[in-house]
């Protein structure tokens, strides 16, 4: 499973997640300041599902490439139970998640992680 982070996610989560060797980065430079829409087609032309607190702008945007036949890897929205200021515990949930959902992500997956729990795919 690879991860494309957000940029509002601190570049330590990507740290962390891969000193636990997991595929992790944050938007590359010369995406910085790019539109939801380039930062989920950059991440589904590399295979990466994103991790995002933005629920809102990702949920439409899923769906809009569902209308519009366009595949994404996948996007993982980071609930507010989460303070952004939490590595570890971002990191760790991350993990979690990974470690239940050992089959990898699939075309225009959108779920959800917190701190009190990760669970499966919406139905």
């Amino acid at each position: 499973m690879k991860f494309l982070l957000d940029e509002h996610v601190s570049p330590k989560v990507a740290e962390i997640l891969r000193g636990k060797e997991i595929d992790a980065i944050n938007v590359p430079i010369d995406l910085i300041g790019a539109t939801d829409y380039e930062i989920l087609s950059w991440a589904a032309s590399q295979n990466r599902c994103v991790i995002t607190a933005n629920i809102a702008d990702f949920s439409a945007l899923s769906e809009l490439f569902f209308k519009e036949n366009r595949k994404h890897t996948g996007v993982l929205c980071v609930q507010g139970s989460i303070p952004a200021r939490r590595f570890e515990l971002l990191a760790e949930t991350i993990v979690e998640y990974v470690e239940s959902h050992p089959n990898d992500v699939y075309e225009y997956l959108f779920d959800f992680i917190s701190q009190d729990y990760t669970h499966g795919p919406n139905p």
